[in-house]
Order: structure tokens, then C-alpha cells, then sequence
């Protein structure tokens, strides 16, 4: 099985091509289009929406949160890393089960600009308000 094989080439490599995963064509060309688009000079809400689609993070609380405390500058910056990081092979996870998605690649490049407190607080503050937003959909569930 030539899939198969390219798998476990891969797999050695330590990298995983698009072609394996059967990405939709049209999806990379809007994909690539969006990434092309990606600027500091964005208002700060299509910033965070652009960078939330293009990493993949359904947590946009905590990519506002790091746009705010790093810029619209740096964190154009740690994008263009982390699409470098994508476009080579991604990144492994560090229990070697798998890939970072592109938001964990992206935070993987965060920790070199920030200092590991304020990385803490960032995450910190994110599992609370994740906490928050189940709470809040528990009880719309109980209203049902």
C-alpha cells in the first residue's frame, strides 16, 4: 500500500505531508489567500478571527489574549513561524503520540517571546474562562 508506506516515511521523517491527510484543494488556496492577508495592520478583530481559521483554534478568548499582550507585530511574527513550522512537517508532540495542531505550533513559538509567567497567566487565564463558557452552556441546557 503506497499510503501506507509514504505513512511510515513519514513517520521516520518526522513530518507528515498535506497529500496524506487529503486536504481539500480549494481549502489550501483560501487557506494560503488568508495567510497571504495576515497582517499587523488588520483591526484587531480580524486579526484574532483570521489567526483563530488559520490555526484552527476554537478558543479565540486566548488568541485576543496573547494578540493583546505581544502586539499585532509579534504576533504576525509567530505566525509566519508557525506556518514555516507547518509547511515543514509540523511538530511532533512532546509524548510523541502524533502532531501539535497548528494552534499547540503556535504556542510552541509563543514561549520564546514571552517570559514563563506571563505564558502561565496566559493559560491560566484561558482554562478559567473555558471553565466559564461551560458553566454558562450547562445551565442554557437546563433552560431547554
Amino acid at each position: 500500500n503506497v499510503r501506507g508506506v509514504q505513512t511510515s516515511l513519514s513517520s521516520a521523517m518526522g513530518c507528515r505531508p498535506s497529500s496524506i491527510h487529503g486536504e481539500n484543494i480549494l481549502a489550501d488556496i483560501e487557506t494560503q489567500e488568508q495567510w497571504e492577508r495576515l497582517s499587523a495592520d488588520m483591526n484587531k478583530v480580524d486579526l484574532v478571527t483570521t489567526m483563530c481559521r488559520l490555526l484552527r483554534e476554537p478558543k479565540h478568548y486566548l488568541i485576543q489574549a496573547i494578540v493583546e499582550e505581544v502586539g499585532p507585530n509579534v504576533a504576525v511574527e509567530i505566525m509566519a513561524e508557525t506556518k514555516n513550522s507547518l509547511e515543514n512537517g509540523g511538530m511532533k508532540r512532546s509524548d510523541g503520540n502524533g502532531y501539535r495542531t497548528p494552534g499547540g505550533v503556535f504556542l510552541v513559538h509563543l514561549r520564546t517571546y514571552v517570559s514563563a509567567k506571563t505564558f502561565k497567566q496566559l493559560m491560566k487565564d484561558s482554562r478559567k474562562k473555558q471553565k466559564e463558557l461551560q458553566k454558562a452552556a450547562a445551565q442554557r441546557s437546563w433552560l431547554w
